[in-house]
């Protein structure tokens, strides 16, 4: 991922990149391209300038764009043009997005937005997208606010709800298949159930707790604050195949434990199921170096790259993380 280490100087990391690098105003952002799955994570805290930076390479073949929590404003005509977009995620901390954002992605069909109220965009932020064919999908009880939006949401034909999906064979308990950084949880539905509230926590601290109306569908979410004063990032996507949901933004090589509660609508417990499960992998050095007679470490973990040094860790920008 990463050419060739620089220096470090005054807690600071300088590095020349080929898939990573940083991006926004003051550099506040980083972003990271995965061209195998040819989706591009932009993360970080604050917002990004017009026309942002991220690489031609990934403006041109991705056709996934996941905005990570953290991030607060989309600038002037910062993806417009990127002809092959198909996915994109949109993050709670959005506030504004700007004119001309998404100008001629005429590949977008859906857009999966975790905000409650609707965030500000320009009455041409999505010019040039077909919205009869693209779907925003958004929290269930979130739907009439953005059909109603004023800003602009509500020129999308299909504003539909963030679903779990109904598996054919169907389960008689909690299953959880992990990987890396996801878990596909799989449990069974329950007669009369009005509400599924999904908890996993780890080290007994919640990292993230989501709610489901009895049809499955997404209608509130809470994630943990990350260790470097980040929220992990609500990931949760559906998958195609009881209900299953998959839940990303997890840490690798870690343990979990997951509980599951079925109500109905008079919040009585009609169901109840725990589980635990370890996601897979491993943190993955990628280069040593010494600096200052003190070596430091990169590493990839969850998707993002670190520096240690000493018995401290930081960011690609500095930052160090607590």
């Amino acid at each position: 991922i990463i050419s060739y280490f620089h220096r470090f100087v005054n807690n600071t990391a300088y590095f020349e990149y080929d898939k990573v690098g940083t991006c926004g105003k003051d550099y506040a952002l980083t972003w990271e391209y995965n061209p195998s799955a040819k989706t591009l994570t932009i993360s970080g805290n604050g917002s990004f300038d017009e026309n942002m930076e991220c690489g031609l390479q990934a403006k041109q073949e991705m056709t996934k764009l996941i905005i990570n929590e953290g991030v607060t404003a989309i600038g002037k005509e910062a993806f417009s043009n990127c002809a092959n977009l198909t996915t994109m995620q949109l993050p709670t901390t959005l506030k504004i997005i700007g004119e001309r954002a998404f100008y001629y992605c005429l590949d977008l069909v859906a857009i999966y937005n975790y905000r409650v109220n609707p965030c500000l965009i320009e009455t041409n932020t999505f010019e040039k997208v077909n919205t009869f064919d693209c779907v925003l999908y958004v929290l269930t009880n979130s739907i009439a606010k953005y059909k109603s939006d004023a800003s602009g949401w509500k020129i999308f034909y299909y504003i539909n709800p963030v679903d779990a999906t109904t598996v054919n064979n169907q389960v008689t308990d909690v299953t959880v298949v992990p990987s890396d950084n996801n878990a596909v949880v799989t449990w069974p539905i329950s007669e009369n159930a009005a509400t599924y509230t999904l908890r996993i926590t780890k080290d007994d601290e919640a990292f993230c707790t989501l709610v489901f109306n009895g049809k499955g569908q997404l209608t509130d979410k809470a994630f943990a604050p990350g260790k470097n004063g980040n929220r992990h990032a609500p990931q949760a996507v559906m998958t195609a195949n009881g209900l299953q949901f998959t839940v990303t933004g997890l840490n690798s090589a870690t343990h979990y434990a997951l509980t599951l509660q079925a109500k109905d609508d008079q919040d009585a417990v009609l169901a109840s199921y725990s589980s635990e499960f370890t996601t897979t992998g491993t943190d993955t050095a990628v280069e040593d170096v010494q600096s200052d007679n003190v070596q430091c470490t990169k590493v990839v973990r969850d998707g993002q790259i670190f520096i240690l040094r000493g018995n401290n860790t930081y960011t690609l920008t500095g930052q160090e993380v607590k």
